[in-house]
This record gives structure tokens, sequence and C-alpha cells, in this order.
């Protein structure tokens, strides 16, 4: 009886072992998916960015130019 008792034990801490690798291997496998999105969202803001950055300058040669326009239609 003591015999099997042990045994019980140790097949139930085998497989405890494992469910427990496979959870930290799936938990790994989220991870390393997780990373792969922070960057490509990280690339996007900068997209983003440089995107802005780009029509506020387009908006701001248009303005000075339309106040150019002005300058002269009054003049």
């Amino acid at each position: 009886m003591k015999d099997k008792i042990i045994s019980l034990a140790i097949t139930a801490m085998l497989m405890l072992a494992g469910w427990n690798l496979h959870e930290t291997y799936i938990m790994s496998k989220q991870m390393v998916q997780i990373q792969a999105q922070v960057t490509e969202l990280k690339q996007m803001v900068q997209m983003v960015k440089k995107t802005n950055n780009f029509v506020k300058n387009k908006f701001k040669k248009q303005q000075k130019k339309n106040k150019k326009k002005k300058k002269k239609d009054k003049g």
C-alpha cells in the first residue's frame, strides 16, 4: 500500500512538472508574439510621427504662400 501511494505521488509530481513545462513553453511563445507586436507598434508610431511632421511642414509652407499671395493682391 505504501508503494502505491509513493508511486502515485511521484506520478503526480511528474505530471505537474510536465504541465508546468508546457505552460512555460506556451508563455514564452506568447512573449515572443507580444515583443513582435510591440516592435511593430513602435515602427508605426515612428511612421505616424514622420507623416505628421511632413504634413505640418507642407501646411506651414502653404500658409506662407497664402500670406505672400494676399500681400501681393493687396499691394
